[in-house]
This record gives structure tokens, C-alpha cells and sequence, in this order.
């Protein structure tokens, strides 16, 4: 039994030495991954047909060793599920690109994911495997990104938020008119409260609708990735006994996997339903653009 103790322990000592071995002699040998582009917008890359815009990954060359190629790997996992994306190895010294450049004045390498099947609400994950003239590759640190978003593709998203909160409200979903006047606050479940306020101005209707903190879904349905998103801001309406006005001038702040900025003060409303109008759609990086009301549901 001694004997068996003591071999074990050898053994974990001889295992746990090999290790720190291979750190020591690979220590400065791998690339160095600076960032990965997370809802950025990057110039003159196009979305794909889920609409998701590419991802950039910049590096710098291993301190203690001058690759000859590198491999471009991604996963939807951290820390294990890595499979190659380049077609062909990407030459230290070109030929270069226009998804594949180098800054020689910064030593900064840079690489664009056209990733097709990109979908939002996913998180990528990335490394960078260089190989040597010894035949030897090393992997890099790794790094999570994901693509920014079409207006039209944000919005939608952005909606789905939304809705989910108007919907855990239950004075604006009375069948009568008289009952959906009131005041309630409803909570997120996860961050957050959605207040509503209706009541009666002149010969029609003031409806307020607030989100602080709002949040009802994470990440990939994964709390350790963080929220979707969180919404903060007004909406609303202003209406006549008929129903007919407009949504109010105001906007919701979206934080979260997306960021960006949705208005409401050009939507039309007939006999309480949007008919006409748009949403200002601002993508956090993006210019802002009208879009149609057709887009949108949110009835008031």
C-alpha cells in the first residue's frame, strides 16, 4: 500500500513538472489576441442573411518566436470546440487581403469572420493557432465576440425585449377602454420594472409606459454569459376618444449583448393601432434609420 502511495505521488509530481515544463518552453511562443470586435460596426463589411455583421480579430506575433502561417479558430464554447475557419493558412508575410492585413507600423495583424451562419444572440469564441518553421503550433489566448446587427435585425431583437414586457402588464390588455385606465408596476424577471399610466386628458387619452432596468432574458438562456438585453426609457402614447394620435417623442435605451437606442414619436396610431409612421433605429456605432411601422407591434 506504501508502495502504491508513493508511486502515485511521484507520478502526480512527475505530471504537475511536465506541465509547468511545457508552460516554461511555450511561455512567448503564441500569439497574443488583443481584441475581438463585439456589435461593432466595421467599415464596408456587409451583414450576412441572418443579418449579422462580421467579427475582427486583431493579434500581435509571439514575443520569442517568428511563425510562418497562422489558422483563425472559433467555437461557441469557451475553452474547448475550437475548429479551423480559414480555408487555407494565412501567411505570416502575406499575400494580404482585404479580410486578412497587416499594420506593420503597429506589428498588428487583423482578420475579418464573414461567419455565414452567424445568428444573433450568440456568443463566438476565438483563437489564433501559429505554426513555426519546426513544424511546431502554438494556441493563443482566447477571446469572445460576436457581430453587430442589421437596424432591421436590432429591432426585431430589440422587440422581442419589448414585448415581453408589455405583455407582463395587464391593465393595457383589458377588453374595455375605461379599463385600461390606471397605474401598475410589473418586475422583470431578471432586472427591473416596466411602469404603465393611463388616464384621461381632455376628450382623449394619455398612456405612459416606463422601463428602468428591464430584463426578462440572458444571454443564451445563460446567466453566466450575462443579459440580453436591459431596457431603460419611455414610451407611450397620446390619443382622442377615437383612438386616433400619435406614440410620444421619447426613447428607449437598450444595454445589454446589443446596445442601441430605439424612438417612437413618429408613429402613427388609428383607432389605437400603429398605422402609420416609423421607428428611429439606432444601433450603438451606426447612423440612425427610419423604419417602417410595419415593423413594429407595440399597440397603445
Amino acid at each position: 500500500m506504501k508502495n502504491i502511495s508513493k508511486f502515485l505521488c511521484i507520478t502526480t509530481i512527475f505530471l504537475i513538472s511536465s506541465i509547468i515544463y511545457a508552460e516554461d518552453v511555450n511561455q512567448g511562443k503564441a500569439a497574443v489576441i488583443l481584441d475581438v470586435s463585439r456589435h461593432a460596426f466595421i467599415q464596408n463589411e456587409k451583414a450576412n442573411f441572418n443579418g449579422v455583421y462580421p467579427v475582427r480579430i486583431t493579434w500581435k506575433k509571439p514575443v520569442n518566436d517568428n511563425p510562418v502561417s497562422y489558422h483563425i479558430q472559433r467555437s461557441l464554447r469557451s475553452g474547448t470546440g475550437f475548429s479551423q475557419i480559414n480555408t487555407t493558412a494565412l501567411p505570416a508575410n502575406g499575400p494580404f487581403n482585404d479580410f486578412y492585413f497587416y499594420d506593420a507600423a503597429e506589428g498588428i495583424y487583423t482578420y475579418i469572420d464573414r461567419n455565414e451562419t452567424a445568428t444573433a444572440g450568440i456568443k463566438y469564441y476565438y483563437r489564433i493557432i501559429n505554426l513555426n518553421r519546426q513544424g511546431e503550433n502554438f494556441p493563443s489566448n482566447e477571446k469572445v465576440g460576436w457581430g453587430a446587427l442589421t437596424h432591421e435585425k436590432f429591432f426585431y431583437e430589440f422587440n422581442k425585449s419589448y414585448a415581453s414586457a408589455i405583455y407582463n402588464l395587464t391593465l393595457m390588455h383589458k377588453p374595455r377602454d375605461l379599463n385600461k385606465l390606471g397605474t401598475e408596476i410589473k418586475y422583470g424577471t431578471i432586472s427591473g420594472q416596466i411602469y404603465y399610466n393611463a388616464r384621461i386628458q381632455g376628450f382623449g387619452g394619455d398612456i405612459t409606459v416606463t422601463t428602468t432596468n428591464y430584463c426578462d432574458f440572458y444571454i443564451e438562456n445563460d446567466p453566466a454569459k450575462g443579459p440580453y438585453f436591459i431596457l431603460n426609457g419611455d414610451s407611450g402614447s397620446t390619443a382622442n376618444m377615437s383612438g386616433n394620435g400619435m406614440m410620444k417623442p421619447v426613447t428607449i435605451t437598450c444595454t445589454g449583448m446589443y446596445p442601441g437606442t430605439v424612438f417612437h414619436g413618429n408613429v402613427v396610431l388609428r383607432r389605437g393601432t400603429v398605422a402609420g409612421g416609423t421607428y428611429g433605429v439606432t444601433p450603438e456605432g451606426f447612423p440612425r434609420a427610419e423604419l417602417s411601422y410595419t415593423l413594429g407591434y407595440l399597440f397603445m
